[in-house]
């Protein structure tokens, strides 16, 4: 369950960061991507749903869907794309509120780390045309 659910969550909360101040759904991700996470996702949920039952490092494991109650992989869903929607509100809600307040100030971070950027690369030699 634990695999399933961390699998799941890493790239739902990748769908999250990547839009930044706004909520997911209101930026479709390159089709790359996308077609990356919906791979990743399903195997995953396969893998941690019908895992063959035996020992891994000493341990116990059992696909989720294996046992007598089937519907685990479902619920771990379920739990999963919650709490993705909880964070991308918490998301949306600190980005106004250093915006607020301005904290952050994502065009002061970006002229500083490209000047620091700058500082730190060997001159150019310039091109004779």
């Amino acid at each position: 369950m634990l695999y399933m659910q961390v699998s799941l969550t890493a790239f739902l909360t990748l769908f999250s960061a990547r839009t930044q101040e706004r909520f997911f759904f209101m930026v479709l991700p390159s089709p790359i991507l996308f077609c990356a996470a919906a791979a990743s996702l399903i195997v995953s949920t396969f893998l941690a749903s019908y895992w063959p039952e035996g020992d891994l490092d000493g341990l116990p494991v059992k696909g989720l869907a294996l046992g007598d109650y089937s519907l685990w992989p479902l619920w771990v869903w379920i739990y999963c794309i919650i709490w993705w929607i909880i964070q991308d509100a918490l998301k949306v809600a600190w980005f106004k509120f250093c915006s607020h307040f301005g904290l952050f100030k994502p065009e002061l971070v970006d002229r500083v780390y490209f000047e620091e950027l700058n500082r730190k690369l060997p001159p150019q030699p310039e091109d004779k045309h």
